[in-house]
């Protein structure tokens, strides 16, 4: 049997890593440096259930999630589809609430500007009218 393993993207703050360990710590693992690298690095850490060795990936939301999944899209040879999926449903999902032009200059200026015209065609694409 595989063991399930679940993503989930949480904002969180330095003073909210204790309370969390705290109320998770009876059954799972969690190592506190890595949750406080993650913050700092704005990457992720692991839950891990005892019982079912579930693992839960806690990536930490940074003020540009777009930008940092094409960056890791981007060495993996652009055939990730599970970073590439992520980023085209943040574009349809979020629409006019994120300031794609603003969005495409700072992209254009880390260097991946063709993957973010790229994704906005493609959400635009899949937008429902």
């Amino acid at each position: 049997m595989t063991p399930l393993d679940i993503d989930v993207a949480v904002v969180l703050e330095r003073r909210h890593i204790p309370p969390l360990i705290a109320a998770v710590a009876p059954d799972y693992y969690v190592s506190e440096s890595m949750a406080l690298d993650a913050l700092e690095h704005g990457t992720s850490f692991n839950l891990v259930h005892y019982e079912s060795a579930m693992k839960v990936d806690v990536f930490v939301l940074t003020d540009d999630q777009v930008l940092r999944k094409l960056f890791w899209f981007r060495p993996g040879g652009h055939v990730s589809d599970r970073q590439w999926r992520d980023v085209i449903s943040i574009l349809t999902v979020q629409g006019e609430r994120i300031d794609r032009a603003e969005l495409q200059r700072t992209a254009d200026e880390s260097g991946l500007g063709d993957l973010m015209a790229r994704a906005i065609a493609e959400a635009d694409d899949s937008a429902i009218p």
